[in-house]
């Protein structure tokens, strides 16, 4: 399974940016698990998605609640178990295990993305992160 993990600190965009690049490729997939709230954060949420480009359909899974290490942990075990080739994921980057699990049991992974931090224009980095997540779907 290959593991997009965009992190950074508390309240940086992480889950908002994940919401983007769901909604930017929902119109291209057939949704196998709807969106569904996790936590306490409204925003946060779990989805898992066939999505086709280019002629191939990968099963995407999306998992936003980065505020908890265990669950972003649970998540890609739960994931893999699924079936899922990719797993879109958040996580605080105060946290050492996810990021360590993701270099040391995943094969050919990309490296964690960090969250663009623009405090006069969240709105544009969260697109241009966004943006870099979807293009490595």
């Amino acid at each position: 399974m290959k593991i997009i993990m965009l992190y950074g600190p508390s309240s940086s965009g992480k889950t908002t940016t994940i919401n983007m690049v769901y909604d930017a490729i929902i119109s291209q997939s057939f949704v196998v698990h709807p969106k569904r709230q996790l936590g306490g954060n409204s925003a946060d949420f779990e989805a898992v998605l066939d999505y086709t480009k280019e002629d191939t359909t990968k099963r995407v899974a999306f998992f936003s609640m980065g505020d908890f290490a265990y669950e972003v942990v649970h998540a890609m075990s739960f994931y893999e178990g699924m079936g899922c080739e990719v797993l879109v994921c958040a996580c605080n980057d105060r946290f050492n295990v996810p990021t360590n699990r993701l270099k040391n049991r995943y094969d050919n992974v990309y490296p964690p993305i960090p969250k663009t931090v623009n405090r006069s224009d969240h709105k544009k980095a969260n697109e241009q992160d966004a943006n870099t997540i979807v293009q490595m779907i």
